[in-house]
């Protein structure tokens, strides 16, 4: 998200923009609301397991190196201020970049995970749409696909700027 604010305002800064398991806008703030709420009654503590699968998908985190990541990731959001979260959820709940991802004059890749639910790949091609000559690629992951399938991540990464 911040990637898209940078590259619609300040595009000289860029030579490219990269926009991984990300959304140009929130449909629905209501979920954001309740992992607030419920982060102010139980902390952090509250939404971590639930965070940590939407962010994963089941077969990675049975790995020996997905269960590994899995309680890394757990244990960073067990570490995080909740006022903090709190904040981060308040923003990306109030977030709308449609109209000025139209302006992004930069080469532009957007990087889906097939099974992400929190930033699904219908909302990933609508970004990428809206962004001129920009591309899609997907990876076969939930949402933090540069985790769970980092070489291929890197390779998407390095066939874009390959074809610049």
């Amino acid at each position: 998200m911040v990637a898209q604010a940078l590259a619609a305002r300040r595009p000289a800064l860029l030579k490219t923009v990269v926009i991984a398991n990300s959304a140009s806008h929130c449909p629905d703030a209501a979920p954001w609301r309740t992992r607030i709420e419920t982060v102010r009654a139980q902390g952090v503590a509250g939404i971590a397991e639930g965070a940590v699968a939407r962010w994963l998908t089941p077969g990675y985190v049975a790995t020996p190196e997905g269960a590994a990541a899995a309680r890394q990731l757990r244990d960073m959001l067990l570490r995080t201020d909740a006022a903090g979260y709190i904040a981060s959820c308040e923003a990306v709940a109030a977030i709308d970049f449609r109209e000025s991802n139209r302006g992004i004059a930069v080469p532009a890749l957007v990087i889906a995970g097939t099974r992400d639910e929190s930033t699904p790949l219908a909302m990933s091609a609508s970004m990428a749409a809206a962004i001129p000559g920009a591309g899609l690629t997907t990876i076969d992951a939930a949402h933090l696909s540069a985790v769970e399938r980092p070489v291929e991540f890197t390779q998407r990464l390095v066939d874009f700027w390959r074809s610049l």
